[in-house]
C-alpha cells in the first residue's frame, strides 16, 4: 500500500523509500522530502519546531537525533540484520511515520477541525455563560506580587481577591507536616478544620469517623504508615508549581495512590475560576507557520495542557499536561451538575498518554508514550470496564 497521509502523499521521493532500499533517506540529505519528514517529526513531538526551522530541508544533526528517538519509541528495528534503531529513515519508519499522520489527520474521516463529541457534555466555554459567583478568595499562601500581577480570569472577573492571613486552626505542626511546603500545609489546616464525622477529609490519615484533630496528632500521622501519601503530596505540588494550579485546591478529601496514576480528590476554592485557568493552559501560539515544519492543515498549538475529549473520569472537565515522555499531570474539574456530590481529580499519570493539542482539544498521538500509558492504566481501564458495561 502506498503511502496514505497528505503529507507524504504527493512525494516521490518518499514513496521511492517505501520500497526501495537504494532510495532511503539517510542524514545529509537534503530536499523538500526531508523537510516533510521533519514536519512529521515536529507533530509528533520529537523534534523541536526551532530545530526544524534551523535545518528545513537538511537532514542534520537535530534531525538525525529526532529520528533515532522516533525509532527508538516505536521499536523500529530491522530483526534481520539489526539489533538497536539506527537514524535512518528506511521503509518501515517511513511507513510508521505515514500511519502516525495519517490518524492525526483524522485517518480517512476527514481533518479534525472540528470540536470532538464527548461521552459527557463540556462545560460551557464562555465564562459568562457558567453560574454567576463571587470572586474568589486567594489562600494566604499566595504573595503580594504575584496579587499585583494576577491578571483578570478569563471570564472577565477582574483579579483575584486575598483572603486574611489567618487560616483555621491553631495548633502547631511538627515534621514532617512542619516540613512541607506553606502552601500545602495551609491545605492542610483548611482540611482538617474542616472535618466532620461522617464526612469524609484528609483520608486516610483521618478516619471518616473521626472529627478534626489537634495538631500533634495529625502530625503523627503524616510521619506513620501513610508516609508515602505524603510524598505524593509534594511530588504534586512540585509538579503544578510551573502552573500555578495548586492554588486553587481548598481543602482535600483523599490522598491516593493506584494502578498507573497518584493524586488527590479535592475541593476547590472555585470550580469556574479553577476551569478559565485550565482553559487558558491549553492556548499557546500557532506551531509554524512554516509550512515545511507544520502544515497549515492542522492548527496545532503549542501549548501546556490540552482538554480531553474523551476520558475515563465521568462528568469532569479534563485536561492533560503535554509532555514528550514520562508523566504528567491530569487535571479533572468536576461540572457544575456533580459538583454537590462529585470531587475534582488532580494526579499525575506514572506515564502520560502522548498527544498534541489543536484548538485546545487533545490528539492523541500512536506513539510509545502512548502505548506505554494503556500499559499502565490498562488493569484499572479493566477493572472500571466491567462498570461500564451492561449488567446482564
Amino acid at each position: 500500500m502506498p503511502l496514505r497521509s497528505e503529507l507524504f502523499s504527493d512525494s516521490r521521493e518518499l514513496q521511492a523509500c517505501l520500497v526501495s532500499d537504494a532510495s532511503h533517506v539517510v542524514p545529509g540529505a537534503r530536499g523538500d522530502h526531508v523537510a516533510r519528514i521533519q514536519s512529521a517529526l515536529v507533530r509528533l513531538r520529537v523534534l523541536e519546531a526551532d530545530d526544524a526551522r534551523a535545518e528545513a530541508g537538511h537532514y542534520g544533526p537535530r534531525t538525525t537525533e529526532a529520528v533515532l528517538t522516533y525509532k527508538r519509541a516505536f521499536k523500529i528495528i530491522n530483526r534481520s540484520y539489526q539489533n538497536s534503531a539506527d537514524n535512518v529513515v528506511g521503509r518501515m519508519t517511513i511507513a510508521s511515520l505515514d500511519d502516525a499522520i495519517f490518524v492525526l489527520d483524522g485517518g480517512g474521516t476527514g481533518r479534525r477541525l472540528a470540536p470532538f463529541p464527548g461521552p459527557h457534555p463540556v462545560s460551557p466555554a464562555n465564562g459568562s455563560k457558567r453560574p454567576a459567583h463571587p470572586k474568589r478568595l486567594v489562600p494566604p499562601f499566595t504573595s503580594a506580587s504575584a496579587l499585583v500581577s494576577a491578571p483578570a480570569s478569563s471570564s472577565g472577573r477582574g483579579p483575584l481577591v486575598a483572603a486574611p492571613v489567618t487560616a483555621p486552626g491553631g495548633d502547631a505542626f511538627g515534621p514532617p507536616i512542619s516540613t512541607l511546603p506553606q502552601d500545602i500545609q495551609d491545605v492542610i489546616r483548611r482540611s482538617n478544620a474542616a472535618k466532620k464525622p461522617g464526612i469524609r477529609m484528609l483520608a486516610p490519615y483521618i478516619e471518616d469517623h473521626e472529627g478534626p484533630l489537634p495538631g500533634p496528632e495529625l502530625t503523627k500521622r503524616f510521619a506513620g504508615g501513610h508516609s508515602v501519601r505524603t510524598v505524593i503530596l509534594t511530588e504534586l505540588h512540585a509538579r503544578m508549581a510551573p502552573f500555578d494550579i495548586w492554588k486553587n485546591i481548598k481543602t482535600i478529601e483523599e490522598v491516593f495512590f493506584g494502578t498507573g496514576s497518584k493524586g488527590i480528590f479535592c475541593q476547590p476554592f472555585d470550580h469556574n475560576l479553577f476551569l478559565d485557568q485550565m482553559e487558558a493552559l491549553t492556548k499557546g501560539p500557532r506551531i509554524g507557520p512554516d509550512p515545511n515544519v507544520v502544515p497549515v492543515s492542522v492548527p496545532l498549538s503549542d501549548s501546556k495542557f490540552c482538554r480531553d475529549a474523551f476520558n475515563v473520569h465521568g462528568p469532569r472537565d479534563s485536561f492533560r499536561e503535554i509532555v514528550k515522555q514520562g508523566p504528567g499531570l491530569h487535571i479533572c474539574i468536576a461540572q457544575p451538575a456533580v459538583r454537590a456530590t462529585l470531587t475534582c481529580d488532580l494526579h499525575i499519570d506514572e506515564i502520560q498518554q502522548g498527544q498534541v493539542c489543536s484548538r485546545g482539544l487533545c490528539i492523541p498521538i500512536l506513539n510509545g508514550q502512548t502505548i506505554d500509558h494503556l500499559r499502565t492504566v490498562g488493569p484499572w481501564l479493566a477493572k472500571k470496564a466491567k462498570d461500564w458495561l451492561p449488567k446482564p
